[in-house]
């Protein structure tokens, strides 16, 4: 049997009868396993690159001293280990050498202390310089004794040099080096200050560790990937209250998270790239069953059974599959090293190897392809009577609901399986079976009207239109799957200008580049006051008072009442409450209502989505906060979503404001600074040393870098759906190719020329490409306007260009696709074209 399915496969490919579905399938496969590579490589990349910004593989923080059994199984579990300590204090700077004029309260500066022991970090390295933006150089390890670390704008917002004395606590120590890169800087942005670096054996000396002291813990841990993840496990087994479980996954959130949003574009194009391949694999398949229906009556005859033609097809399939497949996956492989290059340098410098597994994607979406579209028609093959060797004109059936329904699941399987987010998958094919209904629906409707127009044009207009009609249903199958191919090809489009845009927006030139922090009430109007008197416009401050969350409903809660992660980690934590009269801007209420004026001072509370999701609240539920001693509840009033993305200040929770003001609040704000301006910070940190100023301005340059290398990815992918496209097209032409041959040799017998014919043959691609245009084009314009607003969540304007672009492109492609296929048709002598019918 096998030998015998080689032989077909080996014909049929000679013959070429599978080059249409074998350019399917290859595109199917090259497009998903292009973009697996890349994200594979990235991914690793970025699991490697999160570690540094842990400096280690995993973390355990708590504000009391990490159990030493932790210490003790991370030797059990053979990975390294390093411990450090956080705490803020302030510092006394020796001025008695320096030509700095100071008051009697200028030495003293708050500063972060960070204790490390030798063994910090565990990965990445720190850089450190001998001078002032001098050469730096990789270090591993803690101060010597005596000695501390700072980086370079502490030395310039307390104009000190290095080699000056400053007392900590009870230990005086003397700030030998300069620190211009942390692994471990990122973090919570408000809790940052200028941070000072010693060895943690010289802690106990400073006294600053007294009962009561507020000190943050944390246990780094790295090792080989397998043994972190056991002691992980272990860990996570075991759960200690007031631990926080910090993984790689938490590193560079802002970086990540723009990331993932780049890859679902990717995705998105790969996989419609593959729904294409897919709608060309089924038509390709249908005309291959089709023009095996002969063979397939000869072997009934011949007396082999329904079973065993079906095995022999199914054989044959399978080791065509795996061949299509391996192609598939090579292309993808060389394809994604340009895919690498148009994105280099932009996660990580050298992008590793990728792993095996999206061989395994390719070779699957290859399979799953073959199951879901080749093998449903060749089912049905099987059923061919042996009488078809005598009565050709036996009609056979080789389409069915059923396998409808079976293509509309292979492709959710695809989709869910590679985007994993049903909704997206539900827009996008929710507007692919809206389409299809659409241009089948339009098609019927169109070619019913068309009739009464054969008696009003001329000759060849006249052929065009007869043949249109005169194929009703099958004119109107071909407009269907015309339109599908054009809409998609407009809907990468849509993504590339539009959507993408749209993202782009989303960051505009003057999105915050820093933020400050730790402002004091009696110190905003002198901040205001220096940004007026530099010509710059004063920021807007929110306040923000923490407050633990104890009661839910009347009900106490503790960390250990949750499975949530997330919900433990804010039980343990402290919630940053802020108050607003009016709804910020960038917020959108989702359930509820906003405050009025006369709700000043009442109890009520407004949250984002995803603390309500967490905790599983709704409107009415009482949220009771301790806020500095004081028991205050609450009521949720309203449900409101917020754009983190647009790196404005913005809190999860927010109050109504006079309800809060009494109470000693942290103000912070967000301002976009150019370069020129940025200089002023470092003179606003010397007027106010406990002011903290945070630059995010690397960040949203990789975020906006991310975006513009996406633009460039997509354009490189759209070859792909492009290559498609015009596949389906072919496709759709050749369903009607022989019977298209027949009339031409027909028609030149009875005395038509070659040019009345094309000309007949161009009026009935040009209806059908523009028929098929103008819907594609608005069903193109309408997904992307759905995936805009409800996906992607930014404003889209709805355009009519794609649906004129559509209609003309459409037209144009179709009668010149149309009659360079046809050409080689009308060009054989019509004794050959009989000869054979």
């Amino acid at each position: 049997m096998l030998k015998l399915s080689l032989r077909f496969l080996l014909r049929d490919w000679r013959a070429g009868e599978l080059n249409l579905l074998a350019m399917a399938l290859i595109i199917c496969v090259a497009s998903i396993t292009t973009v697996s590579f890349f994200t594979n490589r990235v991914d690793r990349a970025m699991h490697e690159q999160s570690s540094e910004l842990l400096a280690a593989d995993f973390v355990i923080a708590a504000k009391v001293p990490i159990d030493a059994a932790r210490l003790k199984l991370a030797d059990e579990y053979a990975v390294s280990s390093s411990y450090m300590k956080l705490l803020r204090s302030v510092i006394l700077i020796d001025y008695s050498n320096l030509t700095a004029e100071v008051t009697a309260n200028d030495n003293l500066k708050l500063v972060e202390i960070k204790a490390v022991d030798e063994d910090y970090p565990l990965r990445g390295k720190l850089e450190l310089s001998d001078e002032p933006y001098g050469k730096r150089y990789s270090h591993t390890g803690s101060p010597e004794p005596g000695e501390v670390w700072v980086p370079q704008r502490l030395l310039q917002a307390f104009q000190i040099p290095l080699g000056t004395k400053v007392t900590l606590g009870g230990k005086e120590f003397i700030v030998s080096k300069i620190i211009e890169y942390e692994p471990d800087r990122g973090g919570d942005f408000f809790r940052m200050a200028p941070r000072l670096m010693m060895n943690i054996n010289d802690l106990p000396a400073t006294q600053l560790v007294q009962k009561g002291s507020r000190i943050n813990h944390r246990l780094l841990i790295s090792g080989d990937r397998q043994d972190v993840d056991a002691y992980i496990k272990k860990v996570k087994s075991s759960p200690n209250p007031g631990e926080q479980l910090i993984s790689v996954r938490d590193g560079q959130p802002e970086i990540r998270f723009a990331f993932e949003r780049a890859e679902f574009f990717l995705n998105i194009i790969a996989l419609i790239s593959v729904l294409l391949g897919s709608i060309a694999t089924a038509m390709a398949a249908q005309r291959y069953t089709r023009r095996h229906v002969d063979t397939v009556a000869i072997m009934r005859a011949q007396g082999l059974t329904q079973i065993k033609i079906f095995n022999y097809f199914l054989i044959e399939m399978l080791v065509f599959a795996v061949v299509v497949s391996l192609i598939g996956c090579l292309i993808g492989y060389l394809a994604q090293f340009v895919l690498a290059e148009i994105m280099s340098n932009l996660i990580i410098d050298d992008l590793p190897q990728p792993d095996l597994s999206p061989l395994l994607i390719g070779g699957m979406t290859g399979l799953i392809a073959l199951l879901g579209f080749v093998l449903p028609p060749i089912w049905l093959l099987r059923k061919v009577s042996p009488i078809r060797v005598l009565r050709r004109d036996e009609n056979v059936s080789i389409f069915s609901k059923s396998f409808v329904i079976i293509f509309i699941g292979t492709i959710f399987t695809l989709w869910i399986w590679r985007l994993g987010d049903e909704l997206v998958v539900q827009y996008i094919l929710a507007g692919t079976v809206g389409t299809l209904l659409a241009l089948y629906i339009t098609a019927r409707l169109t070619v019913y009207l068309l009739k009464p127009l054969r008696n009003w044009v001329g000759i060849s207009w006249r052929y065009g239109l007869a043949n249109l009609t005169r194929r009703g249903n099958l004119s109107s199958l071909q407009i269907t799957a015309f339109g599908l191919g054009i809409m998609f090809i407009l809907l990468n489009g849509e993504i590339r200008t539009e959507l993408l845009s749209g993202w782009r927006n989303t960051m505009p030139a003057n999105t915050p580049n820093y933020f400050i922090t730790n402002v004091q009430r009696d110190q905003l109007a002198g901040i205001k006051h220096f940004f007026e008197s530099k010509g710059i416009a004063p920021p807007s401050f929110s306040p923000m008072v923490r407050g633990r969350l104890i009661e839910i409903n009347g009900n106490g809660v503790k960390a250990d009442d949750f499975e949530n992660p997330q919900a433990k980690n804010m039980i343990l934590h402290e919630f940053n409450l802020s108050w607003r009269k009016d709804l910020p801007e960038g917020n959108k209420i989702i359930e509820g209502r906003w405050w009025q004026a006369e709700d000043k001072g009442k109890p009520y509370i407004s949250l984002d989505p995803r603390i309500v999701n967490i905790f599983n609240l709704g409107l009415g539920d009482k949220l009771t906060f301790n806020i500095a001693g004081d028991i205050q509840e609450v009521e949720l009033t309203n449900i409101r979503g917020v754009e983190w993305g647009s790196f404005q200040v913005n809190f999860f929770s927010l109050l109504p404001h006079g309800l809060l003001e009494d109470y000693n609040a942290n103000w912070v704000t967000s301002l976009n600074l150019k370069a020129d301006e940025a200089k002023y910070l470092t003179e606003l940190v010397r007027l106010y040393p406990s002011v903290s100023i945070i630059d995010i301005d690397v960040i949203i340059s990789r975020i906006r870098n991310l975006m513009d290398r996406i633009a460039l990815a997509v354009e490189y992918l759209l070859g792909f759906t492009l290559v498609i496209g015009i596949l389906i097209m072919l496709t759709a032409l050749k369903t009607t190719q022989d019977e298209r041959r027949q009339e031409a040799a027909l028609l030149h017998t009875l005395g038509a020329s070659k040019k009345w014919i094309l000309r007949g043959i161009s009026t009935e691609f040009l209806l059908l490409g523009g028929i098929s245009g103008g819907i594609a084009g608005f069903a193109a314009s309408m997904t992307g306007m759905i995936l805009a607003e409800q996906v992607f969540k930014f404003k889209y304007v709805f355009s009519f260009g794609p649906v004129f672009i559509g209609i003309i492109g459409g037209a144009v492609a179709i009668t010149i696709i149309g009659l360079l296929s046809t050409n080689k048709v009308l060009s054989k002598p019509p004794i050959d074209t009989f000869r054979h019918v």
